[in-house]
């Protein structure tokens, strides 16, 4: 972005910006989402979230966890997100870090990491369905939304889709089946 910019902009500046500065990056998803989600067709708005290997426990929401991106439990963070998914393309629509409940109970990591204090755990759903909610106030297509039995396990989120008047498609499962539950499951398990 540096040489593309040219001369008047500089790494460290732009670093500045991009890191610490108070901007709202959910602004320039909406804009792109915008912009790009009527030339792609969209047919469907997917859920899902991703893990993301770490080595350490110092970076926000790490710990060991199940990721299907590993395939196993490993230590990482995980993001979940939605994208509107299109025949010629996808585009972003939403994206948030998943913040274990124990991160969240901790104020020195949390201040060590930088998280700001209103922020609160949340389960990998109620995630979901908060990104799907603003996303469907933007100027794009609707759609059908797709997820996995860690979405569709939940029952708050397929009422919430449901109130909103949202088309949906969600795995669902028999507790003991699902691989990879919502964090709600797991807890009723326990």
């Amino acid at each position: 972005m540096v040489a593309r910019l040219g001369g008047g902009a500089d790494y460290e500046s732009l670093q500045q910006f991009l890191a610490v500065s108070p901007w709202d990056p959910a602004l320039v998803v909406r804009g792109v989402a915008e912009r790009v989600a009527g030339e792609i067709g969209v047919q469907a708005w997917v859920l899902d979230d991703t893990g993301f290997p770490k080595d350490g426990k110092r970076s926000p929401g790490v710990k060991r966890q199940y990721s299907g991106t590993l395939g196993k439990i490993g230590n990482c963070q995980i993001g979940v997100s939605v994208h509107a998914v299109g025949v010629k393309a996808t585009v972003p629509l939403g994206w948030a870090l998943y913040l274990p409940d124990e991160w969240c109970q901790d104020a020195e990591r949390r201040a060590k990491a930088k998280i700001p204090e209103e922020i609160e755990f949340k389960t990998k759903p109620e995630l979901g369905v908060e990104l799907i909610e603003r996303a469907a106030g933007w100027g794009i297509p609707a759609a059908a939304v797709l997820g996995d039995c860690a979405y569709g396990d939940n029952t708050e989120l397929r009422e919430r889709l449901h109130d909103a008047g949202r088309e949906y498609v969600l795995s669902v499962s028999a507790p003991d089946e699902c691989v990879r539950c919502s964090d709600d499951l797991r807890r009723r398990r326990a």
